[in-house]
């Protein structure tokens, strides 16, 4: 089982980096096959620092893809690699997720999964975060909110960087469905995106997933992610029903429903 979670956490990584472009370091490719120093990503420049708004053409494997791309596409240029402020919705995940908008109230055994997993998550994300700083704040907060709020902090945002900000307090659907960043400009991979939540949560997956295999810690990230994005961390009921159905096989048993699910 443990070997089947592995496999599903670097397809993600793997169709992520192929596809758009979010690593372009050649000191990635060889994470599966040795096991990296980590002294040497606890300074001031992280993972993420290192490949941040790389050339593609630097990367041997993208040169002749990037450019046809973009002799292809004038106006949807190959985007950039993944900017520390590409991580914001870590925080949302977190609230978010532990929430579980999409969990009917009748199914308690659902919630505490998913509960659990943004616990979880919340501890190993003094470890696997991809942002140096971020490690060491969120890895000093006690309770799930705290993190949260560290995870913002430690990139220097807030709730007043964000339209209709998810926060511990309770908002309306409409509002919270729909956060936007307020520095969309500043973004990395996710700037333009019209789904600011599902792009951050995605970009920042495969930024914490490559620290995750790293540490040793892959199969229990990939099953936390699981169980928030199967109790609906998107606040979207089509995409977490379709998410549940394509990932049947590796959610838990009370998880596997998509017809189980509360309609916002």
């Amino acid at each position: 089982m443990r070997s089947l979670l592995r496999l599903e956490l670097w397809s993600w990584i793997v169709v992520a980096a192929y596809s758009q472009d979010l690593f372009v370091d050649d000191s990635l490719q060889s994470l599966s096959a040795t096991r990296l120093d980590m002294s040497t990503h606890r300074d001031d420049t992280s993972l993420l620092q290192k490949n941040m708004h790389r050339d593609p053409t630097a990367w041997p494997h993208f040169s002749s893809r990037g450019t046809h791309a973009k002799h292809k596409h004038q106006q949807s240029p190959t985007p950039g690699g993944i900017s520390q402020l590409d991580l914001w919705a870590i925080h949302d995940l977190l609230l978010l997720g532990h929430s579980a908008p999409l969990i009917q109230e009748s199914d308690t055994a659902g919630l505490k999964i998913v509960q659990d997993s943004a616990i979880s998550l919340g501890d190993m994300l003094g470890t696997i975060h991809p942002v140096a700083a971020c490690r060491e704040s969120i890895g000093q907060e006690q309770t799930l909110p705290g993190k949260a709020l560290a995870s913002w902090a430690c990139l220097g945002l807030g709730a007043k960087n964000f339209s209709g900000p998810y926060t511990a307090s309770k908002k309306a659907f409409q509002d919270t469905a729909n956060t936007e960043p307020k520095f969309d400009k500043a973004l990395g991979a996710c700037a333009g995106s019209k789904w600011p939540r599902a792009c951050s949560y995605w970009a920042s997956m495969h930024a914490i997933g490559v620290l995750a295999d790293v540490e040793q810690k892959a199969p229990e990230f990939f099953q936390a992610v699981l169980h928030l994005m199967s109790g609906g961390a998107l606040d979207c009921f089509g995409c977490t029903s379709h998410f549940r159905f394509l990932n049947e096989k590796l959610l838990a048993p009370e998880l596997r429903d998509h017809n189980d699910l509360t309609p916002l």
